[in-house]
């Protein structure tokens, strides 16, 4: 079912459904007040005759009719029964019960006093009285014809200003509900139409105060991301086709010379080096490609684990002195020792030897430093180097793919490390930063990672 159906049904049956009680309480207390005005009206007859009873022997019964009908007017087929006590011995009492309900009866004699209606109009109501040192029980029954007739005319009334404003309500929120969707329609249409060959377009916002503006900006600026996305996808498969064919024209090229013409075995080893060269880069690159793409897709499936920092960086020492020939040095603080992460540890390790090969390679063999200092619940490590450094307005793109700052051009590489580097330490709810140091030439890298 579409929004706008549910707007439109839940708003009309809310509010008719508030219609409904607010009618049917209206019918309730007017029948309520009706009856109970019927009922004193009764009463009120009652008593006259409980007067004529005293008084009818002090002045004709004739007169004092006329004077009930001066200042008394007559009821619908109103019935008055005087009974005089013994009741049981009153022809008039057993005459009445044949024609008056035994609930009423019943009630009358048990509690002196009775009031009966029924849903016709038919109303009655008898008292028992003591006139003279006797007992007088005093029953007029009326039909309430002027009362059923206004509410007769009342639940029409009620009945027709339902129906009346339930047509309006549903006219009004049809309306109401399309006006308040129509600007999500128009979204949804522009967003239909914009695909990768348009990821420039852009919804129109209309007020980006209200819900619908809300959610024209949050819908824009995931195609800021995608659009910069697909930006960084397009220029990610042109810089690792141009880097794949590099090495690839080369090894070609060097096969295509070597086979012109016969050589020497020596020359054919100078050919087989420079091919295996080649080759071992293009490995190089294509392993760090896929472990970048496998890194992206697959990080939620690969095994994760506690450990400490310190298992973490007594790794990286033994890899590096293997390497390096302790060309790298690890300084931990003391607060560090008890530091444990969580993560796949291969991954980080990967990732900090990747600033390390960088930061070997870049300080032609001078020392490279790494510190640790822990800061509330996260961990700082710094690499340090003694290269040339990287100009401040190039350390913003270095994380970028197949990126190579000027300073190092010259320098054997392809540009992925840091991407991949950058990639583990955010999937690992980190960050990386880079600066320059101030008083000599180098670079800090400082890894950031939160403490399980």
């Amino acid at each position: 079912m579409k929004i706008q159906s549910r707007i439109l049904i839940s708003v009309v049956s809310f509010q008719l459904v508030l219609l409904i009680s607010f009618g049917v309480i209206i019918f309730h207390f007017s029948k309520e007040y009706v009856n109970n005005n019927f009922r004193k009206e009764l009463e009120y007859r009652a008593n006259i005759d409980k007067r004529f009873i005293l008084e009818n022997k002090l002045i004709p019964q004739d007169e004092y009719e006329d004077i009930l009908k001066q200042y008394s007017e007559n009821l619908n087929d109103e019935i008055i029964y005087n009974i005089s006590y013994p009741y049981s011995n009153d022809s008039i009492f057993e005459k009445s019960k044949k024609l008056l309900p035994q609930v009423f009866i019943d009630e009358l004699l048990h509690n002196k006093i009775a009031y009966y209606s029924d849903d016709s109009s038919l109303r009655i109501f008898g008292k028992e009285y003591t006139v003279t040192n006797k007992k007088y029980i005093v029953i007029i029954s009326a039909k309430d014809t002027d009362g059923a007739s206004l509410l007769k005319q009342l639940y029409n009334i009620i009945f027709t200003g339902i129906l009346s404003i339930s047509i309006v309500l549903l006219i009004v929120s049809f309306f109401l509900a399309k006006s308040i969707l129509n600007p999500i329609k128009r979204k949804i249409y522009t967003a239909m139409k914009i695909s990768s060959s348009n990821l420039h377009e852009r919804i129109t916002v209309e007020n980006p105060n209200d819900e619908i503006g809300h959610l024209a900006i949050a819908f824009n600026r995931m195609l800021d991301r995608l659009e910069e996305s697909f930006k960084l996808q397009s220029s990610f498969i042109s810089n690792a086709s141009h880097e794949i064919k590099n090495p690839l024209t080369m090894i070609t090229g060097t096969a295509e010379i070597a086979l012109l013409k016969d050589r020497s075995i020596d020359e054919y080893k100078q050919t087989l080096d420079s091919i295996l060269q080649d080759s071992e880069y293009l490995n190089s690159l294509v392993n760090q490609l896929f472990l970048l793409a496998k890194t992206d897709a697959n990080f939620e499936k690969l095994p994760k684990s506690k450990f400490s920092l310190i298992e973490l960086l007594e790794t990286i020492s033994s890899q590096n002195k293997k390497l390096f020939n302790d060309k790298v040095k690890i300084i931990i603080s003391k607060k560090s020792h008890t530091v444990s992460l969580y993560g796949n540890k291969d991954l980080l390790n990967s990732s900090i030897q990747n600033i390390i090969d960088n930061a070997i390679k870049f300080s032609n063999g001078k020392e490279v430093v790494i510190e640790t200092l822990k800061v509330e619940r996260r961990i700082e490590i710094t690499i340090t180097d003694n290269g040339p450094g990287v100009n401040d307005d190039e350390i913003m793109k270095i994380t970028t793919a197949f990126y190579r700052s000027e300073k190092v051009r010259n320098i054997n590489g392809h540009g992925i490390g840091l991407a991949l580097t950058k990639k583990i330490i955010e999937l690992h709810n980190g960050k990386i930063t880079f600066e320059n140091k101030k008083v000599t030439t180098g670079l800090k890298v400082i890894i950031i990672l939160p403490i399980r």
